[in-house]
């Protein structure tokens, strides 16, 4: 091979000897202190070290410029769940609140924007979910007098600082005293509602309920797609959404089918399906022997979306 006089010939160097750990040190700093093979083959062009790669490595990692710029960032250390989170509780006894984002739906006309508004227990982890035709305070509010009616009176409720959500606390106390004098919400207004907002610019802090955000809007992309439903088909598809989410597993799914079956959301609250299927299919509101085309079209459609949940 055509190779130097020093190549063919390397000056053998002990491993253990300050020497040596000085020459892999100048050598590494001369070449801008890059890694081991660049390291270990300038090394080998005079000299031969035995076991020189695990030399080098031990060098480079001593190395304090090296240091520096290889080091680990420090992780900022969790502090601990607030109690609201860890105390026993009914469900919905806790609840978070977050909107998705816009859903378009079929009109008379035309297309309109639609939100979902997510109710998510901080406890048990069970979802909620409400479609509202926009982000106002009043729908909004009206989302939560549905809410409270199904599942009952709720003791503190989480949100972040969007604007519709601060108006809706303003309305709060005007709101509870129109529920004193109906006797559908009177549990309402005996307990109240203590209102809790986040602080600003911290979306990590309603971590419980932004993660189920991304839980229900990902079988709604991947099924739905650019399907363009009405507001009730949507309603319908949305309440089946909500039964497949709170039938997700909290605890480790074994392999052994001796053991329990997974702890969730829905065993909380005792929704138990028997031996019904999910989801369940559209009632039957459309006469499929109607002589209107479009109709038994629509009815197909639906059919389709909802069977691919």
């Amino acid at each position: 091979a055509e190779l130097c006089f020093g190549e063919k010939h390397p000056v053998i160097l002990p491993r253990r000897c300050k020497f040596t750990e000085l020459l892999v040190t100048r050598e590494h700093e001369r070449i801008g202190h890059c890694g081991v093979s660049a390291t270990l083959t300038q090394l080998r062009k005079k000299y031969w070290i035995p076991k020189g790669r695990q030399l080098v490595k031990t060098m480079i990692r001593i190395c304090l410029i090296c240091k520096k710029y290889n080091a680990k960032p420090a992780d900022q250390l969790s502090g601990q769940l607030p109690r609201d989170r860890i105390s026993e509780s009914p469900p919905f006894q806790i609840v978070g609140i977050d909107f998705t984002g816009a859903i378009l739906v079929k009109g008379n006309k035309e297309t309109h924007k639609s939100y979902v508004a997510l109710f998510t227990c901080a406890v048990t982890r069970a979802v909620h979910l409400e479609l509202v035709s926009d982000m106002s305070t009043k729908c909004f509010l009206l989302a939560l007098r549905r809410f409270l009616s199904r599942r009952g009176n709720c003791k503190v409720i989480y949100s972040d600082n969007a604007r519709t959500f601060k108006a809706a606390q303003r309305e709060l106390a005007y709101f509870t005293n129109i529920l004193k004098d109906s006797k559908f919400q009177n549990f309402v207004a005996d307990n109240g509602i203590h209102w809790k907002f986040i602080v600003e610019r911290a979306p990590w802090w309603g971590g419980f309920y932004e993660r189920l955000v991304k839980t229900v809007k990902e079988p709604l992309r991947k099924i739905l797609g650019k399907a363009l439903l009405t507001f009730e088909e949507l309603s319908t598809i949305l309440s089946e959404v909500e039964v497949i989410v709170n039938n997700r597993p909290l605890t480790y799914v074994e392999n052994d089918p001796g053991e329990p079956e997974p702890l969730t959301p829905a065993h909380f609250l005792e929704l138990g399906y028997g031996d019904s299927k999910y989801p369940v299919h559209f009632i039957e509101l459309i006469d499929s022997t109607t002589a209107r085309e479009s109709y038994r079209k629509r009815k197909t459609y639906q059919t389709v979306l909802l069977k691919q949940l």
